[in-house]
């Protein structure tokens, strides 16, 4: 109950009718059938429909008495369950309900984090279409100038040929990009459906500031035991319950009435009682407690796997998001250096001046704009799959740890 209040308050801040609100985006993933089907699961068991009967089976037989037919013989024979069976399928399916419930919110996490992705991506995307086109643009703009000078001082009809080879260039550039794009938007529509009778308008701008995700990171608390060493602690339990099935799998014996009428005529009772005890000198299912027991060995190997991963996960996580980050500041100072409009002032001041000149500056100034955008993507992808790593995006109260406020 607390999930879908805290869903339905996150889902207050929907943007626009028309336009695809990154807030209901996310919150899609609660609606994911993946979800349905653990919630499902989880609650069918909840009912407890594991519970085994204290008695395994009855049978009911007549005997000919020394082929009598007036001295019949009849029996009622009770199997009862084995206790320890019992007892072990009962802690075997409460674990597997546990293990359930872990699974959803590790399974919600992913598809939280593919939405994030998406959002990613799609930002991205735009970006570089944008630059893209500029980049166009400035080629188109080259040539123009290149096609005055045809008859100057700086005429070099070698970089007129270039130039026109790079026209193609850009061109096929913006129409990749718009495929992509087109490509993604498939991606989000089938992710949340309700996307293909809107628009969506995520910016770059909208997202966290670079510089902001480090102070970020470091606000969050760092969780020695995740959710997938959890759900792998779970299968170790798991593994063992069906091995301890498996070796208390046997009949414990039976009790067993009889009633005998012909010894009314003699004044003896008619009733008899006998108990019957198995014991198992050599258990039968030695076969299938040798491969629960390799699956207990596997089930630790994949528990050890997963704490050693996640033992250096998030110092690893936060230094290689440094390290891009490192890169993206360079970028940053780089192109302050090259300031477009700096030493446009600065070239037209330089006497027979070539305005080509400038044109070339620009586009590479595009370049590094590129490279900046890219930087920036896998930043954002670092930060969310961190979190992801952390159990933080599907944490209550659910937020926006990308976009603020759409």
């Amino acid at each position: 109950m607390k999930t879908y209040l805290a869903v339905a308050l996150f889902l207050f801040s929907l943007s626009v009718q028309g336009q695809v609100s990154a807030n209901e985006f996310l919150a899609s993933a609660w609606d994911a059938p993946e979800i349905k089907a653990l919630t499902n699961q989880e609650a069918y068991l909840s009912n407890k429909p594991y519970r085994l009967a204290p008695i395994r089976k009855v049978a009911i037989a007549t005997e000919s008495n020394q082929l009598d037919r007036t001295r019949q013989d009849y029996s009622f024979r009770v199997l009862p369950a084995n206790p320890w069976e019992m007892r072990y399928t009962n802690q075997y399916f409460k674990t597997y309900h546990d293990l359930i419930g872990i699974d959803r919110e590790r399974v919600l996490g992913k598809l939280i984090q593919q939405r994030y992705e998406a959002i990613i991506t799609w930002t991205y995307l735009q970006e570089v279409l944008s630059l893209r086109q500029e980049e166009k643009q400035l080629t188109e703009s080259w040539i123009t100038i290149l096609a005055a000078q045809l008859n100057s001082a700086f005429a070099k009809p070698d970089d007129y040929v270039e130039a026109r080879l790079d026209l193609v260039t850009r061109a096929l550039e913006v129409e990749r990009v718009k495929f992509d794009i087109a490509n993604q938007q498939q991606i989000i529509e089938h992710l949340f459906e309700k996307a293909r009778h809107k628009t969506i308008d995520w910016k770059s701008e909208q997202l966290v500031p670079v510089s902001e995700i480090i102070a970020k990171l470091q606000t969050q608390q760092v969780m020695q035991a995740n959710q997938d060493i959890a759900y792998r602690t779970r299968q170790v339990e798991l593994a063992n319950y069906r091995y301890l099935l498996e070796k208390s799998n046997i009949n414990i014996g039976y009790v067993q009435t009889e009633y005998q009428p012909f010894r009314i005529e003699a004044n003896r009772r008619p009733w008899n009682v006998t108990v019957g005890v198995t014991i198992p000198l050599f258990n039968p299912n030695k076969g299938d407690m040798a491969f629960r027991k390799l699956q207990i060995l596997q089930a630790e190997g994949q528990l050890e796997e997963a704490k050693l991963e996640a033992r250096h996960a998030w110092e690893l996580g936060v230094g290689r998001i440094q390290s891009l980050i490192d890169r993206y500041n360079e970028l940053v100072a780089m192109l302050a250096e090259l300031n477009a409009e700096d030493l446009n002032w600065k070239l037209t001041a330089v006497k027979e001046n070539n305005p080509a000149v400038t044109v070339r500056l620009k586009l590479n100034l595009v370049k590094i704009k590129l490279a900046m955008a890219r930087l920036k993507q896998e930043v954002y992808q670092g930060y969310i799959e961190l979190l992801a790593q952390q159990d933080q995006l599907q944490r209550q109260p659910v937020q926006n740890y990308l976009l603020g406020g759409n």
